[in-house]
């Protein structure tokens, strides 16, 4: 019996090693990865932009009819909780509707409302409309999603507005489906281990290695790895918002967003990325526009909203709308009174 007591003499050591390890790192050395919000006061709660979602799937959303500054702006939403105007009636008269939905990038992080390409798109199409064409872009995007929980919005949400188009904005860290994101983590409900420093140590190592392993090191390419299930879920959204949009006859239009982080754009490096996301969405008969060639004519530092923060500019979300405008013409999906379709 002496491998017994040799074996409990172990394992009450790897116990207490643990235990001392666990304290250790809660008092000196405190792991943030993936550390659970503390739940803010009651009054805090009622004054944000963000509320727990109903949605199956969906750990947060928009809260309605708020006002707030954000981000150095003025945050305003409307009773369905978009940052928008309250849509027109279903019933006027020429009246074309398309859903953007997206991430923060579609949001507009940073720049008013009315700079922000679904606003600015809007303008254009309807300053060009003919035959008395009413045009309305909704704005369904909530910073933090990812494309999966973006196909949960169309399917809640975006599709009883009956868009007969799409724009989906795409993002390089769309692939999340872990809760990575400051708004993901506070609404996410943490499993037990997450209440552990000690064991979100070991996550993050084991996330470090991954990264590693398939993506080389680089963060957006282990998200687009085939291999992981970050890609498929991507692949998978990109299916269900194709499948829901081709039973109401409209079309998707997936706009792809450069990771604006470099002094110059001849360092930048995901153009095998942006490829394979075009590749993907091309595969369910989305129509594509990367962003890439539009951006890569202006100074990376010009198009950002602030030093440190590659979401759009004014500038950004401006060129954004017009290379829309201009795919949306080209591709016969609309009809301008001094353009071709």
């Amino acid at each position: 019996m002496k491998w017994l007591r040799a074996l409990w003499v172990v394992v009450r050591l790897a116990f207490i090693s643990m235990i001392a390890a666990e304290l250790f790192l809660r008092f000196f050395k405190p792991v943030e990865f993936r550390a659970p919000e503390p739940e803010l006061p009651a009054a805090e709660r009622a004054q944000m932009l963000f509320r727990r979602s109903s949605v199956p799937g969906l750990p947060y959303e928009m809260a309605p009819n708020m006002e707030k500054l954000a981000d150095g702006v003025w945050v305003r939403t409307n009773g369905y909780g978009m940052r928008d105007r309250e849509p027109l009636p279903d019933d006027t008269p020429s009246l074309f509707r398309i859903v953007a939905i997206g991430d923060s990038f579609a949001f507009g992080l940073g720049v008013p409302v009315e700079a922000a390409f679904p606003r600015v798109l809007e303008k254009l199409l309807n300053d060009s409309a003919i035959n008395g064409m009413r045009y309305e872009v909704l704005n369904l995007a909530v910073p933090g999603y990812s494309t999966w929980e973006e196909a949960l919005v169309l399917k809640y949400n975006g599709l009883k507005w009956h868009p007969k188009l799409v724009v989906l904005g795409y993002c390089l860290n769309d692939p999340e489906t872990e809760p990575l994101q400051p708004l993901d983590l506070y609404f996410h409900r943490p499993s037990w281990w997450e209440h552990s420093h000690l064991l979100r140590l070991f996550a993050l190592w084991h996330a470090l290695l991954d990264i590693r392993i398939y993506g080389g090191g680089d963060y957006y390419f282990y998200l687009h790895s085939p291999q992981r299930k970050n890609w498929q879920s991507v692949v998978d959204g990109f299916r269900d918002i194709g499948n829901m949009v081709r039973m109401e006859g409209g079309a998707v239009l997936l706009v792809i967003f450069p990771i604006n982080e470099v002094d110059s754009w001849s360092e930048y490096r995901y153009r095998p990325i942006h490829q394979q996301v075009a590749a993907a969405a091309k595969a369910e008969g989305f129509h594509v526009l990367d962003l890439y060639d539009v951006y890569a004519q202006y100074e990376p530092k010009s198009l950002r909203v602030a030093p440190g923060d590659h979401h759009p500019d004014a500038l950004g979300h401006a060129l954004a709308a017009q290379a829309i405008e201009a795919t949306l013409v080209n591709e016969g999906l609309i009809t301008k009174a001094t353009g071709h379709g």
